[in-house]
């Protein structure tokens, strides 16, 4: 029997894309996009940034190509918000960006940390609501609630600009 397996996914030789380097201002590190490709062919990440304290944010960067040439955000596009959210006391990770038919619009799923871990999942739909699910109620940490609830959270403007839309 043979333990080997054609090679699905190839390193992009510039592999990392994108880097702190290159950033347009201060962070520690640049990881973990949700990427999605617009329907005029530009590639848009949804960048996971952890800034100096350790906290992470969302910020948009796009490329023509999804190689290189990107038109990275000036500044964070999406913060934290731990006053009306405590869930996100330590930071946005790990965004997804799907495109909903339905609504005819892209939402985000991301995951919330905080004191209680990285368990809370979170989603944001442009110019509308954040949406919250609570920690499972099984997860370590804090006591939690499998019930999906909303809550109205201030307008996600970065992402209703022109520069930064995500829906078409």
């Amino acid at each position: 029997m043979s333990n080997q397996h054609p090679e699905l996914f190839r390193r992009h030789q510039l592999n990392p894309i994108l880097t702190v380097a290159g950033w347009p201002y201060p962070a520690n590190s640049v990881f973990n996009p949700g990427a999605t490709l617009l329907p005029d062919g530009i590639t848009l990440l949804l960048c996971r940034v952890e800034d100096r304290r350790g906290h992470s944010h969302f910020c948009v960067a796009r490329s023509a190509n999804g190689v290189d040439d990107w038109q990275i955000a000036p500044q964070p596009t999406l913060l934290p918000d731990p006053e009306h959210f405590p869930e996100e006391a330590w930071g946005l990770e790990d965004p997804r960006i799907t495109w909903v038919e339905e609504l005819g619009r892209y939402a985000i799923v991301y995951t919330s940390f905080s004191t209680g871990g990285p368990a809370s999942v979170a989603g944001a739909h442009p110019r509308l609501l954040r949406i919250r699910a609570q920690r499972h109620p099984n997860a370590p940490g804090q006591q939690g609630c499998s019930a999906v609830s909303t809550a109205v959270r201030r307008s996600l403007g970065a992402f209703a600009s022109p520069d930064y839309a995500l829906s078409i």
